[in-house]
């Protein structure tokens, strides 16, 4: 296991916040902008409507590197398409991937210092 810190420990420590704070400040700072005033109204009369996005925020909480971060995103894109609804992807009331990676890339390296790239995400967590 690497002793690197994890995304959500450099985006708390940065944002001087409780780690238990992490997937609502960055749910919220990730969402498309358009999105963030209705998420709170969605998720009152659909309680599991964002599942997947906080989901995902769990799991690249715990990324040491863009890799990681890369690989989780290429796993949304897929759930993504097959749970199309109308608000997901024809309002994009969901998660901006874009903004995902712009906050990832503000506290994680590209690769970690004296690891082989080629070894993938998975083979690290191991």
């Amino acid at each position: 296991m690497s002793s690197h810190p994890s995304l959500r420990s450099r985006f708390c420590a940065r944002r001087q916040c409780p780690e238990s704070e992490f997937e609502a400040r960055f749910f919220r700072l990730a969402l498309y902008r358009h999105a963030v005033p209705f998420a709170g109204i969605l998720r009152l009369f659909w309680p599991g409507f964002f599942h997947l996005d906080t989901e995902f925020i769990g799991w690249i909480g715990q990324s040491k590197d863009m890799d990681d971060v890369w690989a989780e995103i290429d796993k949304l894109e897929f759930r993504n398409r097959t749970n199309r609804g109308w608000l997901r992807s024809g309002l994009r009331m969901r998660l901006n991937h874009d903004r995902v990676l712009n906050l990832a890339e503000e506290h994680l390296p590209e690769a970690l210092a004296g690891e082989d790239p080629a070894v993938s995400g998975e083979q690290r967590h191991s």
